[in-house]
């Protein structure tokens, strides 16, 4: 039924954000494939993130914005090195047995291949990486104190995308779809910032992150 719920979640997140990037697909007209020529991208995302594993018990989904840049390593279009740098803003949780409200936000560092096969005008790709999450979490409005603490820990993760082209030339633009799963390794807060479960101290989070996000191609 959780799965179900996220599903459910995603859908009504996402539905209305796809009408106009598909709409602009469709009558950009026949597009030849890329040529390769452009050697690198820059890539600017809207990110929503969606919360999984429990994480979603103590904080909420949230919204945020992610850059990337890629690299091209062989002549074909087929295997990049991607980094990206990323801020996410839960949405704050009001613990309705304390009173509490628990703020987290979260920035994150990633890097890793990604492997591509262009079809048409169209390029999926899937994902793999590893790179730094420093989580910021803050209560206020405890019965035991307002408190603050953050941490910097290990993170991985691996998802599919979809790119479709809008203008070819030099500099081909392309829109981009995305959805990939962040894994942390567990977080070092102090236990009373969970007024409702102390072992949050010692939890990892689990984030589903959706993007929709307008890719350059740079010679």
């Amino acid at each position: 039924m959780k799965g179900r719920s996220i599903v459910i979640r995603l859908a009504r997140k996402a539905a209305p954000h796809l009408l106009l990037p598909c709409l602009l697909l469709t009558v950009a007209g026949p597009a030849a494939a890329q040529s390769g020529n452009d050697r690198f991208g820059l890539i600017g995302t809207l990110v929503g993130g969606l919360l999984v594993g429990g994480s979603d018990d103590y904080l909420d989904d949230g919204l945020g914005v992610e850059g990337s840049f890629t690299y091209r390593v062989l002549e074909a279009r087929y295997l990049w090195i991607r980094a990206d740098l990323g801020y996410l803003d839960t949405s704050a949780y009001n613990d309705p047995e304390t009173g509490a409200r628990i703020d987290n936000n979260m920035l994150i560092l990633f890097a890793g291949p990604e492997v591509t096969y262009p079809i048409w005008r169209f390029e999926p790709f899937v994902r793999g990486y590893v790179g730094l999450a420093r989580n910021s979490l803050s209560v206020s409005g405890s019965a035991r104190a307002d408190l603050n603490g953050t941490d910097t820990v290990f993170a991985w993760g691996f998802g599919p995308g979809l790119r479709g082209i809008l203008l070819e030339g030099t500099n081909p633009v392309s829109i981009e779809f995305s959805a990939r799963l962040v894994r942390t390794n567990e977080l070092d807060f102090a236990a009373s910032l969970a007024p409702r479960d102390p072992g949050i101290r010692e939890r990892d989070i689990a984030i589903l992150i959706l993007g929709l996000g307008l890719r350059v191609g740079l010679r």
